[in-house]
């Protein structure tokens, strides 16, 4: 005879076979399916018998999950609201840089230079702009070409005048020459001439004065008279008379010729230098006073040129101007395009300098007394997870204008609010991955 255990019966009567439950899917649905909620609660009715491996309902996976999504939320929530909570928050901000507004220096036609567009960095010193007026008052220039025309025709004018004297100078200097060389030739001959005369009247001096000796020898002896004598007497005396007249023609006539021999005639009929000389000198006066008048034009020529390139050079300036870049940076904007005329003080562009970027951002002005110029802040951009240190430069109440010029801005700021200006430390912003140049992007400023 078969025996039946009583654990077995029990165990048969107090658990039915139950149908298999459907899958359950928390990321479907939080909630439990309705039919695993009607086989947990058949599973749970009244039995007598002790269930031994019975689950506590508050460690069900589903209720599990809502605990978990419930700690996940609030740790977020602690997280996101842990600089609200812990520091002072800006409501606003905006990185931008001063920006510079390049004008027109002259008026004329713009040329961009190769490579300027919006968004292009430049070098300290780098051309932009170039200027260039082709309506620039050019009448002190053609003035000063002209009387510098004027100058040169005038020279010329006067370099032929001293041409042409020095040619008939020469002229008369020729015929001076040759005048010189016949007075010489004729002076010479008159020498020679005078020479043997004074030779002839040697000879009659001898002749007489050997007469004489016979004569007074014959008177002595009473042969011939006292008169024959004494007409003998005078016949020497003549002779050697003429023979010192002689003698001094030839020295006359010696100086006559040196005095040729220089240039200089003291004959008969001149007074000191022949007509040709006297001309010559004249003509030599007339050419030294021309080129004192070509000095005084050469000077006033060497003015008008050196006159005539500075305004060359001035108005080279005003005609062509060039714009630099005032340091290393960004074009911000251009306000004009290629071969566009303008007119001195228009705006050719807009510059910026990222290396001096700061933080504009509002605060409610209840605070105004408790930030202060110098503070240390960080400043943390949108979407970033690295703050950057500041300062505080300035602060500014809602009923203040910001005046100075500026990339980027908030576009309104409301009541109530005061405008705190945070410079960022230079060297942190360049070595921010996402590069130096941030304007205009949105910021935090935690204090």
């Amino acid at each position: 005879m078969a025996t039946i255990h009583l654990d077995d019966a029990l165990e048969k009567q107090s658990t039915p076979e139950v149908a298999p439950m459907p899958a359950f899917d928390p990321a479907i649905s939080p909630e439990l399916p309705l039919e695993l909620l009607v086989a947990v609660e058949g599973r749970q009715a009244p039995t007598s018998a002790p269930k031994p491996y019975r689950r506590l309902r508050w460690l069900h996976p589903a209720i599990m999950l809502r605990v978990l999504a419930a700690c996940s939320a609030v740790v977020l929530g602690a997280w996101y609201l842990s600089d609200r909570l812990l520091l002072v928050s800006s409501l606003e901000g905006v990185v931008t840089a001063p920006l510079v507004v390049l004008r027109a220096p002259i008026n004329g036609k713009v040329r961009i230079e190769e490579g300027i567009e919006p968004a292009a960095s430049a070098r300290a010193g780098q051309a932009l702009f170039t200027m260039i007026d082709d309506q620039v008052d050019e009448r002190m220039l053609a003035d000063l070409r002209a009387r510098l025309n004027t100058m040169d025709e005038a020279e010329q004018a006067v370099l032929k005048r001293v041409a042409d004297l020095e040619d008939l100078r020469a002229s008369l200097q020729e015929r001076s020459g040759l005048h010189r060389n016949a007075t010489i030739k004729r002076l010479e001959a008159m020498i020679s001439e005078g020479k043997a005369a004074q030779e002839g009247a040697r000879a009659q001096l001898t002749l007489s004065r050997t007469e004489l000796a016979r004569v007074r020898a014959l008177t002595a002896h009473g042969v011939q008279s006292i008169t024959r004598l004494d007409e003998a007497e005078a016949g020497t005396r003549r002779a050697f008379f003429e023979v010192e007249r002689l003698s001094a023609v030839i020295e006359r006539i010696r100086a006559e010729l040196d005095a040729a021999h220089i240039g200089m005639m003291i004959g008969d009929g001149y007074s000191d230098v022949p007509y040709s000389l006297q001309r010559m000198d004249e003509l030599s006066i007339r050419i030294s006073e021309l080129r004192a008048e070509r000095d005084t034009l050469n000077r006033t020529r060497r003015e008008l040129t050196a006159r005539l390139a500075s305004e060359k050079e001035y108005l080279d300036l005003l005609r062509t101007e060039i714009v630099h870049s005032p340091a290393n940076g960004l074009i911000w904007s251009l306000g004009v395009a290629d071969g566009t005329r303008v007119s001195r003080g228009d705006i050719l562009g807009e510059f910026t300098d990222c290396r001096y970027s700061y933080v504009e951002a509002t605060l409610p002005e209840r605070g105004f007394d408790t930030v202060h110029p110098g503070a240390l802040v960080r400043v943390r951009l949108s979407s970033g997870t690295t703050d950057l240190p500041g300062i505080v430069r300035s602060l500014r109440g809602s009923g203040a204008a910001g005046t100075t010029a500026r990339a980027a801005s908030i576009e309104r700021v409301g009541t109530g609010l005061m405008t705190v200006v945070v410079e960022i430390n230079p060297e942190a912003m360049a070595a921010h991955p996402a590069g130096a140049c941030q304007i205009g992007r949105s910021a935090k400023v935690l204090f």
